[in-house]
């Protein structure tokens, strides 16, 4: 039994490449190189405007998120609360068991709409709408506050700069 085998035949049907044939030409790197600078140039603007608007989700996520917060301080204290959205905008008596609080909103950021009540057993009013917007992207969510319990529902407007018919900012 041989231990080692040595093919001896000669290579027929197969070509033996020359010095000249291995590698890639230059032609072929540049179409590469091109093509890849083509890609990553049409993509780079889609991931901008992704970022932005993954970035917009997660503070308008983190608001919503602070008006759930206002809800739970307001069981554990046992003292109802007006969440005020826009300064000035609560037009209703308020007495010595009641907290007044403005919402939590990242910097440069407004938000329009009525005022929302909290009792001190957390149940909320129902709100038509508040809409957060953000100058620096130009970018607004429109929610509806959902009673007994502040879920918020993203409601999509048809047009980009009015809300959806019914509710007003």
């Amino acid at each position: 039994m041989p231990i080692l085998v040595v093919n001896t035949a000669p290579n027929i049907g197969r070509k033996s490449r020359s010095r000249h044939d291995s590698g890639f030409s230059l032609l072929e790197i540049l179409i590469v190189l091109a093509l890849l600078g083509l890609v990553i140039g049409l993509a780079t603007p889609r991931l901008a405007v992704y970022s932005q608007a993954l970035q917009f989700s997660k503070k308008s996520q983190g608001v919503i998120y602070s008006l759930k917060r206002q809800r739970a301080d307001a069981v554990i204290n046992k003292r109802a609360r007006w969440i005020l959205f826009e300064p000035g905008s609560l037009r209703a008596p308020v007495g010595n068991d009641v907290d007044v609080r403005p919402l939590e909103l990242p910097k440069g950021w407004t938000v329009s709409g009525p005022p929302l009540y909290i009792s001190a057993a957390g149940h909320c009013r129902a709100s038509p709408a508040v809409i957060l917007s953000d100058p620096a992207s130009q970018r607004r969510a429109v929610y509806e506050i959902l009673a007994p319990d502040c879920t918020a529902r993203e409601i999509k407007a048809p047009l980009k700069d009015s809300p959806p018919e019914g509710l007003t900012p």
